[in-house]
């Protein structure tokens, strides 16, 4: 990665969460997942790369959709998440490769895209990317001509109301921390792609041919159950990360009250999709 620091934090996040990441699958990163792979219309036998793969959201509806004439390729710099995702794929009889690697370092003609890919997916982890104009620009590169990218992003509507319920919660106990997710307030890169004018602008740029988009609305229950595992199982972790147990305890009381006093009754989890022809 361009900044190593930050990578090893990265992977020291994802890493540190993949039970909890996975907890999400059911109801949030599964569904939504789906609606990607369905949005990018994979056929039989086509050739994938799933990148920033987590535990399988996207790879595992891909490999149903390939079968087993296609090939599914996920890479992830995470691998206890993508042990996860290999063991979810075993679950469920498919096969897919899980390579651990830096999706940034990734190159045509090398292992493991020796060969031109039909499709790459990325399923809610394409804003991580350092440098994500350049990382981008290089994974359209690794599709054959008429391929594409499929990436699912936060709507910009969406988590707005939950998110500042929780930094309004991690404050009140602990003051400002940083690094409290997509929403975190400050202008991060996910605020350049969050609406399907913005998105389809930004692979056009890139040398996309044509860009479609659509919106994919998920409204879950605020139950305290997912709100907390919402936390815990995304980058909103990474507020909790210089607290101590009863400081977490103490943020996550706050937390729940506040969304039971407050609300919303239901989390907006709304999914941008966007697919890049090249």
């Amino acid at each position: 990665m361009t900044d190593d620091a930050a990578g090893f934090r990265l992977v020291g996040l994802f890493n540190s969460i993949g039970t909890d990441f996975d907890a999400l699958r059911p109801s949030l990163w599964g569904p939504a997942g789906q609606a990607l792979v369905d949005e990018l219309d994979i056929r039989p036998g086509e050739r994938i790369l799933d990148i920033c793969s987590g535990t399988g959201a996207s790879a595992l509806p891909a490999a149903r959709a390939t079968g087993s004439a296609g090939t599914v390729v996920a890479v992830d710099f995470a691998s206890e998440l993508l042990d996860i995702a290999a063991a979810n794929a075993a679950d469920e009889g498919l096969e897919i490769d899980c390579v651990v690697a830096d999706v940034t370092a990734l190159k045509a003609g090398t292992s493991p895209c020796v060969t031109p890919f039909d499709v790459v997916a990325c399923s809610f982890r394409v804003f991580f990317l350092p440098d994500m104009d350049d990382a981008v620009r290089n994974v359209l590169s690794l599709l054959r001509p008429g391929g594409r990218m499929g990436a699912s992003i936060w709507h910009a509507d969406s988590l707005r109301e939950f998110s500042e319920t929780y930094r309004a919660s991690v404050a009140e106990v602990a003051g400002e921390t940083s690094h409290q997710g997509p929403r975190s307030g400050s202008r991060m890169p996910i605020s350049h792609i969050d609406t399907e004018e913005s998105v389809s602008q930004w692979f056009t740029t890139l040398g996309a041919r044509k860009v479609d988009t659509s919106v994919y609305r998920l409204r879950i229950e605020c139950t305290p159950d997912f709100a907390w595992k919402l936390v815990v199982g995304t980058g909103m972790r990474g507020a909790l990360t210089p607290l101590d147990d009863e400081q977490i305890a103490q943020v996550r009381q706050v937390f729940l009250e506040r969304l039971a006093s407050e609300g919303p009754a239901e989390v907006n989890c709304d999914t941008l999709i966007a697919v890049a022809t090249v």
